[in-house]
């Protein structure tokens, strides 16, 4: 495992030598998946980090298969998304969390000046709809955030850490409350980073007047059973008329 110190490093030697591309620079992408079925603390995949990318063995160990879409454009606005396909037992209590760590015009002033708003978002009503249920607006982990720490509890505090006027390094998360996964049953949860207000959480830089808005979805796809073939129909048929007949023969035999 990686220790405080030198992922304080290997941060700010991303931060400080890296010649970004663009005004918003991702540093770190993750979902965490929770549910006491699984484990006490989330599970993890990574696709975008400076320790690497990679997914928790207990994805696959629970019989849990993952996949992942990113369809950011150059500037990194756009849509990411995960779907994760339950072909184990029944999944209870499940809950989904987005992790998203960026800066913003880096390069240009730091990324120490940047502050996160939560004034236009609205949470979800649970399992019974798609929006985010939970959110968090804090810094990384690096200095005084508990962010992390609170996705592997599973759960998020509902609280900005990073105001403004409070300038900081800024990272955001939102949450789902999914409820049941059953056997066969897929959750899909995709996220949006626009400029336009998507009615999501703030991430803005003051001194380059930029920033964008956090927000998403999730979806659970039930699994069909599939409809019965021309055989297993005739066989049905089958069955059915011998049952007919033995009842009406039993009948016959009471006379």
């Amino acid at each position: 495992m990686i220790s405080a110190r030198n992922r304080i490093s290997l941060t700010l030697a991303l931060l400080f030598f890296c010649s970004p591309s663009s005004a918003v620079q991702i540093v770190e992408m993750t979902g965490y998946l929770y549910t006491p079925d699984i484990s006490t603390t989330s599970i993890q995949d990574i696709q975008i980090s400076p320790y690497g990318s990679f997914s928790s063995p207990d994805f696959a160990g629970n019989g849990l298969e993952i996949s992942f879409d990113n369809s950011l454009d150059a500037d990194n606005f756009g849509t990411f998304s995960w779907t994760i396909t339950n072909t184990g037992e029944t999944l209870s209590n499940l809950r989904f969390f987005g992790f998203l760590d960026t800066d913003i015009d880096n390069a240009i002033n730091g990324f120490f000046n940047e502050y996160g708003d939560e004034s236009g978002f609205a949470p979800g009503l649970g399992s019974i709809d798609s929006n985010a249920d939970y959110w968090e607006i804090d810094e990384p982990g690096l200095l005084f955030g508990n962010i992390i720490d609170n996705l592997f509890a599973g759960s998020l505090d509902n609280f900005n850490n990073v105001p403004q006027g409070l300038e900081e390094d800024v990272s955001l998360a939102l949450g789902f409350e999914i409820g049941e996964l059953q056997t066969n049953d897929s959750l899909t949860v995709i996220f949006n980073i626009d400029t336009a207000n998507n009615g999501g959480l703030l991430h803005f830089d003051p001194d380059s007047n930029t920033g964008y808005y956090f927000n998403g979805s999730a979806t659970v796809q039930v699994a069909t059973v599939p409809a019965p073939g021309a055989l297993g129909l005739f066989l049905s048929g089958m069955v059915g008329l011998l049952l007919r007949r033995k009842n009406s023969n039993s009948i016959s035999n009471m006379h």
